[in-house]
């Protein structure tokens, strides 16, 4: 009698993004591994999405979040559903991207070869690019408020084909042991969007568990699915000082704070009125005054709660 494999839940956020989806489920009909569940969870979209997956995919179970919960927590509602399913792993997949039908495999594979081992993440290539690299994982650097894609935009020839340990792997395709999510719970509801998978594997780390580029799992990533235009810029400029002030150590903070009001701060400011992009001046500060305590109702992600709660009542 053959040994039964560890259980996959499969997440994916959806937030007006149905065609990627689309391609991203009707990718994982082609996964050849079992057991598995996929949750599709949908984040307030408007374009009648959920009607939509429920019709056509009735094997994927479809969670109406009814409200753009961000990334970090629209997944943390699929986590803990995944986890009263009785989940071994779950992966937290981005809508834009797609796996080969052996990837799900070498992924737990290696996980289970591995108990230190927490969070194990692909070669991941740009879609439509051929062997162009979107990421092997990341570098991260957390005195100056950022993760740096490890192979990004590089041709494969061959210098990612071993697998090891990364200080962070790219949440767009992440998957996750159960005794990790036991032990850390979710994602940090705080960022929103962006930096919470870099967040969560330095905290898993910081436990005690390993994460790991399986450089035989292939995945493709448009990266095109995330929040865009101001409410991008908002995020990122926030999350990476939040970044900084969760992660870095006290010395390693003072050193980017002071790299930070002293040169990138009125150079940003400067360029942004040089050219005339008032709208963009006025998100970065608002993104950098959050954190004086300034503008914590009046910013986009505030905005796309109060969205959220008036398409409720309607």
């Amino acid at each position: 009698m053959a040994e039964r494999q560890p259980s996959v839940t499969i997440l994916i956020l959806n937030w007006n993004g149905r065609d990627d989806t689309v391609e991203c489920l009707d990718s994982l009909a082609q996964l050849q591994y079992h057991p598995l569940e996929i949750v599709l969870l949908d984040n307030g979209s408007t374009d009648d999405s959920v009607a939509f997956f429920r019709t056509h995919y009735p094997s994927v179970t479809v969670i109406d979040n009814g409200v753009n919960l961000g990334f970090s927590e629209g997944c943390n509602v699929g986590i803990r559903h995944a986890l009263a399913a009785g989940a071994d792993y779950v992966m937290l997949l981005n809508n834009d991207a797609t796996l080969a039908p052996d990837a799900l495999g070498r992924l737990v594979a290696a996980g289970e070869a591995d108990e230190r081992i927490g969070i194990l993440g692909p070669k991941t290539y740009h879609t439509g690019h051929g062997k162009r690299i979107y990421s092997t994982g990341f570098r991260v650097f957390p005195y100056r408020g950022y993760g740096q894609l490890i192979g990004f935009r590089e041709m494969d020839r061959g210098q990612y084909d071993e697998s090891c340990d990364r200080p962070a792997l790219s949440g767009h395709a992440f998957l996750i042991k159960r005794r990790v999510i036991e032990t850390l719970g979710g994602l940090d509801p705080d960022y929103f969007a962006y930096y919470e998978e870099i967040d969560f594997c330095l905290k898993a780390r910081a436990a005690g568990f390993a994460c790991r580029y399986v450089a035989d799992a292939v995945a493709w990533h448009k990266g095109q699915s995330a929040p865009a235009g101001l409410l991008r810029d908002y995020l990122l400029q926030r999350n990476q000082l939040m970044f900084a002030r969760k992660n870095a150590r006290r010395h390693h903070l003072l050193i980017f704070l002071t790299y930070f009001v002293l040169y990138r701060a009125p150079k940003v400011i400067a360029l942004y009125v040089f050219r005339g992009r008032f709208a963009e001046l006025r998100i970065f500060l608002m993104a950098v005054l959050w954190h004086v305590g300034l503008f914590r109702r009046d910013n986009p992600v505030a905005a796309q709660s109060r969205l959220g709660k008036l398409g409720q009542r309607i």
